[in-house]
């Protein structure tokens, strides 16, 4: 009898997990119907031309096309290269294409550049159209060729002195700056043949440590360097500037570099504040309407920082301190109410723009559907086990 209730049980054990898997698998099928949505409501808004395909950054001002990461075409171009890897559909594969070829065109015509101090950055220049290139560059070779123009340009842009290498004449952050350079170069580092690249990147981020504001083991880094905004968390400051010492650090076994992390990670440690066993860091100082705000989002708040906490970790740079600021940030995100009304002091980030798919019409990653669209992929992919479709160069997952 033992034996007959013993596989009674496992057999009701079973079917309870089979149940629960196709429960969870039918949810999973649920998520990639509405990036397919995003995907296909971002392609009804395209516009072909002699030079490919692209999308306005707002489906309402058509007469705008941005080539750039954050709100233009090289965003897309990555959403639909992520579309493609989940759903093996050829026609999100020939978007993208489209997409890059229309990137082509940008990058062979220089003007387009000129006059603009954030031209080689990550979000808003040459270094996020490289982002899109390494996304298609594995099914044409024309676009392998057209990543390596890009790190040509970028080495014939680059200004290196006694301190470094540096783009920006005024950035040192992740969005506008040489941190976000930085961060592409060392990713793209890992391709054999992209030596040159590993070099820039090394050479930059070491200019990026004569950029710190050092105060004993700790470092800050201002958002502009004609401006004293001190803008701390990922998008703008020191959360985001350590990421990427801790990445380039690493990868390219540097000690410098990995140490000016390390004093990174200690300077936004040292301005969190624990209450009612919650994390709080302060979206920044320079300007009056900061003074007490703590935001929860990527660019400004806890969200964006806990990746810098778990690159430290993964990195093991300050390791257990890094362990034990991600486990708190992640329970101070699971008990401020989300979604709902946030519990105070915590504010909705201060551009929530990309919540308004539906209610707006922009199609950027950063302010709009393709960054909707990515984060369902992302969530199918924790559902489901798999990959992540789309390697970003500041995700550390």
């Amino acid at each position: 009898m033992k034996n007959k209730y013993t596989l009674l049980l496992a057999a009701l054990m079973l079917s309870q997990f089979v149940f629960f898997g196709v429960a969870r698998a039918a949810e999973a099928e649920k998520v990639l119907l509405l990036a397919e949505d995003v995907g296909r409501w971002i392609s009804g808004a395209a516009i072909l031309n002699a030079s490919g395909r692209g999308w306005p950054d707002d489906a309402l001002a058509p007469e705008h096309t941005g080539y750039d990461l954050a709100s233009g075409v090289a965003g897309k171009v990555v959403y639909f290269a992520a579309l493609y890897k989940a759903t093996g559909k050829d026609e999100y594969l020939l978007e993208a294409k489209q997409g890059a070829d229309f990137l082509i065109s940008v990058i062979d015509d220089p003007a387009q550049f000129d006059g603009d101090h954030r031209r080689a950055s990550l979000y808003t220049g040459l270094a996020g159209v490289g982002v899109a290139f390494l996304h298609v560059r594995e099914v044409e070779p024309k676009y392998a060729a057209a990543l390596r123009r890009v790190l040509d340009i970028l080495d014939d842009w680059s200004v290196s002195d006694k301190d470094g290498t540096h783009w920006s004449e005024r950035f040192n952050d992740l969005i506008y700056g040489d941190a976000g350079t930085v961060l592409f170069l060392t990713q793209l580092s890992k391709l054999a043949g992209y030596s040159r690249a590993g070099e820039l990147a090394q050479q930059g981020g070491h200019f990026l440590l004569t950029q710190a504001i050092r105060e004993g083991d700790k470092s800050r880094w201002l958002f502009r360097r004609d401006k004293e905004f001190n803008l701390p968390n990922f998008s703008h400051g020191t959360a985001g500037v350590a990421y990427v010492l801790a990445t380039a650090g690493s990868q390219l076994d540097d000690a410098d570099l990995r140490y000016g992390a390390r004093a990174g990670f200690n300077y936004v440690r040292s301005i969190a504040r624990t209450a009612d066993s919650r994390l709080h860091i302060p979206y920044g100082w320079g300007s009056d309407q900061w003074q007490g705000l703590y935001e929860f989002g990527w660019a400004h708040g806890l969200t964006g920082s806990s990746l810098m906490f778990l690159r430290m970790q993964q990195a093991n740079i300050n390791a257990d301190q890094a362990t034990n600021l991600l486990a708190l940030s992640r329970r101070t995100l699971a008990s401020i109410n989300l979604p709902g009304a946030v519990a105070e002091p915590f504010a909705e980030p201060s551009t929530p723009l990309d919540y308004r798919f539906g209610r707006a019409a922009y199609t950027g990653v950063f302010h709009g559907a393709a960054g909707i669209g990515l984060a369902l992929l992302n969530m199918h992919t924790s559902m489901t086990g798999r990959s992540p479709y789309a390697e970003m160069p500041d995700s550390p997952f």
